[in-house]
């Protein structure tokens, strides 16, 4: 499929219908200590910073709209 196509796919009335783009991200992380967290904040910081995109605490809406969850396996 071409990349044309494959937007098509999620367009409505000539908008994407599914994407929050024009929203901060607000991430919320689970399953770091402190330390880890405040790396994991600098990083977005840091990629979020090379696109148009914005980083925020809270999304009025959702409260958080980015979940990244951190597991280890244990025997």
């Amino acid at each position: 499929m071409k990349n044309i196509e494959i937007s098509q796919l999620f367009l409505r009335d000539g908008r994407y219908h599914f994407a929050r783009w024009s929203k901060p991200l607000s991430p919320v992380i689970f399953g770091v200590d402190d330390e880890s967290l405040s790396g994991m904040r600098l990083a977005f910081s840091e990629v979020i910073s090379l696109s148009s995109l914005e980083l925020s605490d809270f999304d009025p809406e959702l409260g958080a709209n980015v979940l990244i969850f951190f597991l280890r396996k244990m025997v």
